[in-house]
């Protein structure tokens, strides 16, 4: 009777996460698809391109910026463009610039920073290299590779080493080229997820966040990573997003 009390009980609290788990994918879901409703879309290559800006100008160069990268890969690496297309359906430019790029791999879903889209270093070249990034990510997760803490160094390098070789086959590649194979010489510590979360909390500030919600969610999301709940974070990171998903 004991065990079947532990049982009943074990069972119930298994139900509860799960039913948790899924109304947290419903709100995620839903709240995309909003974004996507009230974003300016447009189709570029087969692939939908969202971005949500009040200034005209400034969803054109979005539009045209993200077309100009995706030419370089349909270009000069057509297999890398099958193997995006195969993972992408779609492209958001949305956010601030402590967060390059990000994949949400079951919404088959890249998003991109748009203040690092319109800025001047972001090239067609970088961009598409971002894209490329996120594509090995998304292709990772697919295949069940986890994004854990102990693998995080060694999934970036690998999605680091894709977008070199990506590069190397484009001519004005150079720069950004140069840029990457730094970046694989980094120690792992420089790719920890508490270096991560701090570049994203020093990014709020920079933006005029007051300091109590940056405290806030610094308390929070390190109480989240020391029970073990990966927060996938890019070239900058994410705070709280569903840890199936990972950007890079």
């Amino acid at each position: 009777m004991v065990c079947a009390n532990i049982t009943s009980n074990g069972n119930k609290a298994v139900a509860g996460r799960w039913s948790r788990t899924g109304l947290i994918w419903l709100l995620y879901y839903l709240g995309w698809r909003f974004a996507q409703l009230v974003a300016a879309r447009r189709d570029i290559k087969g692939v939908a391109v969202y971005a949500i800006t009040f200034d005209d100008g400034r969803k054109e160069e979005c539009f045209s910026r993200i077309e100009a990268a995706l030419d370089l890969i349909e270009h000069y690496d057509p297999s890398r463009w099958r193997s995006v297309r195969a993972v992408f359906n779609s492209i958001f430019v949305l956010g601030n610039r402590s967060i390059l790029g990000r994949c949400h791999h079951r919404l088959r879903m890249c998003e991109i920073s748009e203040s690092f889209v319109v800025s001047k270093d972001a090239s067609p070249e970088r961009i598409a290299s971002v894209i490329v990034h996120e594509a090995m990510h998304a292709h990772l997760l697919n295949r069940g590779v986890p994004y854990t803490s102990e693998l995080r160094a060694r999934i970036e390098r690998l999605c680091t080493t894709a977008e070199i070789a990506f590069l190397k086959r484009v001519p004005t590649g150079g720069e950004v080229l140069k840029v990457l194979r730094r970046r694989m010489s980094w120690p792992d510590e420089l790719w920890s997820e508490q270096v991560a979360i701090r570049r994203q909390l020093d990014e709020l500030q920079r933006l005029g966040t007051p300091q109590w919600i940056v405290r806030l969610i610094e308390k929070r999301v390190i109480g989240r990573e020391n029970r073990g709940r990966v927060i996938g974070l890019a070239s900058g990171g994410r705070l709280g997003q569903p840890r199936a998903d990972h950007c890079a």
